[in-house]
């Protein structure tokens, strides 16, 4: 079994789970216009979230954690994992998070 993951990270990977991510299912869409479009929009929200100061995390008792999307875990720490869901949809939904499987389960690891 492996998985492995850092909390140290810099700003711009903490505010892909600390803000609302918008249009992020778009982000890859064939016509550059429609995708230039929520790229930029998602910028703007970024600025505005921080000037704001959203923080999706303050409710968070975890520290975040950082690392690949591609691990293996043991059955224990699975069913650790299913025991947490609920919080893995509220902070790591792929809607409002960008890359939110190099987030979750390192975190939930990390604080396991």
């Amino acid at each position: 079994n492996y998985i492995g993951g850092t909390t140290e990270f810099d700003n711009k990977k903490w505010v892909r789970v600390a803000h609302y991510n918008v249009g992020v299912k778009h982000w890859r869409d064939k016509n550059p216009l429609y995708r230039e479009f929520w790229k930029k929009t998602n910028r703007l929200l970024y600025y505005l979230q921080g000037r704001v100061g959203i923080n999706r995390l303050r409710t968070q008792k975890m520290q975040l954690a950082f690392g690949s999307p591609w691990w293996s875990i043991s059955d224990e720490f699975a069913n650790y994992v299913i025991d947490h869901e609920n919080l893995l949809r509220r902070y790591y939904i792929k809607k409002w998070t960008f890359g939110a499987d190099e987030f979750g389960i390192q975190t939930l690891f990390h604080n396991s």
